[in-house]
């Protein structure tokens, strides 16, 4: 296995590990040791390839399934807040608006789901060759901005000499 194919094997460990805990709001020091790194090397890995901090995809995977129990349950929004990882109803309604640009309960209303944050898939030719995308969700981009990420984010495929790019539709082009 290269060492490309390697370290992308071990952000998809540390990704499943956020994944499984996502309501235990694991610490740093605990998804590094999944990725068999230091905290250190981990948090500016992960910054520099998914383009925000662990914490940050945490709050927005923890907003979305939130907002997914909202529109599809009838879960009061306390139980749905507590379920978040918030304290409060009220301290949940903040980080809710600022996000989703709604309160809860007329996001409620709405009834209109659309994901935040995406969980980070790894294709199985991601894990094999390595090809340096790190299971960027593009799907939770518009299609205009994901056409303009696809081309600019074109990650060598280390020994085969092609690269892998997200195309408009989120999947691996070539």
């Amino acid at each position: 296995m290269s060492r490309s194919a390697y370290a992308v094997r071990r952000f998809a460990s540390a990704i499943q590990y956020v994944e499984e805990r996502l309501q235990e709001n694991p610490p740093l020091e605990m998804i590094a040791r999944a990725a068999f790194c230091s905290k250190f090397h981990f948090h500016r890995l992960f910054a520099k390839s998914m383009g925000m901090t662990i914490h940050q995809y945490q709050q927005r995977r923890r907003l979305t399934e939130a907002a997914r129990a909202l529109v599809f349950s009838k879960t009061p929004i306390l139980h749905i807040a507590l379920a978040a990882g918030y304290e409060s109803q009220q301290a949940f309604a903040g980080v809710f608006k600022a996000m989703y640009k709604k309160p809860p309960g007329a996001f409620r209303e709405a009834a209109a789901f659309y994901p935040l944050q995406l969980p980070a898939e790894f294709g199985e030719e991601c894990l094999q060759t390595g090809c340096g995308c790190y299971g960027r969700s593009w799907t939770a981009f518009p299609v205009s901005k994901r056409v303009s990420i696809a081309k600019r984010w074109r990650a060598p495929s280390r020994g085969s000499g092609r690269s892998c790019a997200r195309t408009a539709d989120g999947q691996l082009g070539r």
